[in-house]
């Protein structure tokens, strides 16, 4: 069955028509839902593949960057991108995270991998080498693009974590323990917010710790324990470091 509009007709059924132009059958193809994918020829569009680019910002320099190819064992292979950055800042950078994705010759992404550097001083340089999560066929990747997600300073991160370990006690409490670093230039203390969870993330408890008096560079290691409810298996954690304790004051207002 046809139906007219617009002086153009149209085949409901299997979406083709019919119309004179200048004296001429032509052919015309409506894109309906019931048309089968196999009859629309797909055209493809340029290539578009990233140059090689490492991005920094107005406190961190990219020195250099190149994309290197690691064979180990003679049958595994990584491609990695390695470069130097600089802190042309005169702050130290807490938390540097890059975000690498590395493309194939059609600039489709292959992997994504972030990085995170920290305690990043003024003046320093550091060079940094990322791999490929997977091992991938020798030569796919041709290009790869780098840029940073986050970036945070010791003016709102002044407190670090450098170790945990969660162990249960015979007595039935959980034992939280690790250790802290002032990656500041001035003494500071810290709050620690843990929160206590099951393995399928339902909430269990939470606690708070203060640890007080860290001096610049000083590594100091803490310990809390916590008393679950009856029956209830802590199997996840999580803790956020708050460095300016008025902070956390105003939180818990």
């Amino acid at each position: 069955m046809t139906s007219e509009s617009s002086g153009r007709q149209y085949d409901s059924g299997c979406g083709c028509s019919d119309a004179i132009s200048g004296g001429h059958k032509i052919k015309k193809v409506t894109f309906e839902k019931d048309v089968p994918e196999n009859n629309i020829e797909e055209t493809d569009g340029p290539v578009i593949l990233p140059e090689p680019m490492v991005y920094g910002n107005d406190k961190i320099s990219i020195i250099k960057h190149k994309l290197e190819e690691m064979q180990v064992y003679n049958v595994i292979y990584k491609i990695s991108v390695d470069f130097a950055i600089k802190n042309i800042s005169d702050q130290t950078i807490a938390t540097l995270v890059f975000e690498i994705k590395f493309y194939d010759e059609k600039g489709k992404v292959i992997d994504t991998v972030l990085h995170k550097e920290t305690a990043f001083r003024p003046g320093t340089s550091r060079g940094i080498c990322v791999p490929t999560n997977e091992t991938v066929t020798p030569g796919i990747i041709k290009s790869y693009e780098a840029r940073i997600t986050r970036m945070t300073t010791t003016e709102t991160e002044k407190v670090q974590l450098r170790s945990q370990t969660l162990n249960d006690l015979p007595t039935g409490e959980t034992e939280l323990s690790g250790s802290l670093k002032n990656i500041s230039a001035s003494k500071t203390d810290a709050a620690l917010l843990v929160t206590f969870a099951t393995h399928l993330d339902e909430f269990i408890g939470d606690k708070v710790l203060i640890v007080r008096n860290i001096e610049p560079d000083q590594v100091k290691n803490f310990s809390l324990k916590y008393t679950p409810h009856s029956n209830a298996a802590i199997e996840k954690y999580t803790i956020r470091i708050v460095s300016d304790l008025s902070e956390m004051i105003e939180e818990i207002k």
